[in-house]
């Protein structure tokens, strides 16, 4: 009934671009569906972040919200097969899902996840997985001087190298939990790839178009 997409990365490897050029690309905005939904980073991780950093959060509430969507497009296919709709009917993309919860959080582990990732495999979920390597992303990191995210991000090193490390091992992080999760996944290194090429891959991967 389902087809979903999860788009995952580390910061700064283009999740944000890719989900507006899909929603932007005529082979998604006009594929007639009886119902598409998209659900933005804000609402899959970011929105626990003040709690995050007051250190007010623990594992349950990340599971709670994973769970919450998921269960909510569980509810939605079953609605949509009750009204007699063929397969597909359910279009959804999530921006940062699963892994990022798994990868991010240190409290956090893929085993607290897998019940979540077997119900996006029932759902008929895909995956992206962008990838950036060290130059670019050190590249788009000098282009973020003076911004929150910068200042953010200075809690993961004391310099600039220390800070590409972290990211660099969490990206590696990212790849082992694809891997485990089994869900049909692609991995697309945007340093490499212009971002049409990149919609281009994913759109076929996603919709086969």
């Amino acid at each position: 009934m389902a087809l979903g997409l999860v788009i995952e990365g580390i910061p700064l490897s283009g999740k944000s671009s890719l989900l507006s050029g899909i929603e932007k690309s005529d082979a998604f905005s006009q594929l007639a569906k009886p119902s598409k939904l998209i659900y933005r980073e804000n609402l899959t991780q970011r929105v626990l972040e003040k709690s995050y950093n007051r250190g007010l959060l623990n594992k349950q509430d990340n599971i709670d919200l994973l769970q919450e969507i998921t269960d909510h497009l569980l509810k939605q296919e079953h609605l949509l097969r009750l009204r007699g709709f063929s397969s597909n009917s359910l279009l959804f993309i999530l921006e940062r899902f699963h892994l990022t919860h798994a990868a991010y959080y240190p409290y956090l582990s893929w085993n607290d996840v897998t019940s979540i990732n077997e119900k996006l495999m029932g759902l008929g979920t895909k995956m992206v997985l962008l990838t950036v390597d060290r130059k670019a992303f050190m590249d788009r990191l000098e282009e973020r001087k003076g911004t929150g995210f910068f200042n953010y991000i200075q809690r993961y090193g004391k310099d600039l190298q220390e800070i590409l490390d972290h990211y660099m091992k969490s990206q590696d992080h990212y790849l082992e939990l694809a891997e485990k999760s089994g869900l049909e996944y692609i991995a697309l290194p945007s340093h490499a790839l212009s971002k049409t090429e990149i919609l281009a891959q994913t759109l076929e991967f996603f919709l086969g178009t």
